[in-house]
């Protein structure tokens, strides 16, 4: 398992932090990207896999790709987000070869790395919260247009910044997304 999940390619859609209120509220929701949330505040709720999941302040959540979902939001929570497309070697998804933990408790360099990624990606916010508005395929194919555009100008530097990142934060904590 460990030569395939070397070939884990991970592409960066959107990062951001957003302000959400009880407008969060989709049914139907199927992506075919990851989603991360770290919450700041407030609380909501995800269901996916079936289960009921409580977002709450100073977590992580995984919401894994192609994964049947809703996302509802009572009152109000703020959350730093980041969706990625997920590749591997023959077409595999990483969520193939192992049980997923959806919840951990964060700890304060979980928080740095969520800020991070957004600092070196600024423009990568999502412009409306609505699944219906960004989970489409031609907005997935106008990422991919400008990630090419971005790294044949150099805006980048090092087109790896996420990767590296993401990499370095699954070595580090691997043990608070995957059971043993």
């Amino acid at each position: 398992m460990s030569k395939i999940l070397q070939t884990l390619k991970l592409a960066l859609l959107n990062v951001g932090y957003a302000k959400l209120d009880p407008l969060w509220d989709y049914d139907d929701v199927i992506s075919p990207f990851i989603r991360l949330y770290y919450i700041t505040t407030g609380s909501a709720m995800v269901y996916h896999s079936n289960r009921a999941i409580e977002l709450k302040p100073g977590h992580i959540y995984l919401i894994p790709s192609y994964t049947f979902g809703r996302y509802k939001c009572d009152d109000y929570h703020e959350q730093y987000y980041i969706s990625c497309l997920e590749e591997i070697k023959n077409g595999y998804s990483i969520f193939n070869f192992s049980n997923f933990i959806y919840e951990s408790k964060a700890n304060p360099m979980d928080l740095y790395y969520f800020k991070r990624i957004l600092e070196l990606n600024p423009n990568r916010n999502l412009e409306n919260n609505n699944p219906k508005v960004y989970d489409n395929r031609p907005t997935l194919m106008d990422f991919e247009k400008e990630e090419r555009r971005i790294k044949s100008i150099g805006i980048l530097g090092n087109p790896c910044h996420f990767r590296d990142i993401a990499f370095k934060v699954y070595k580090e904590y691997q043990h608070h997304i995957s059971k043993k």
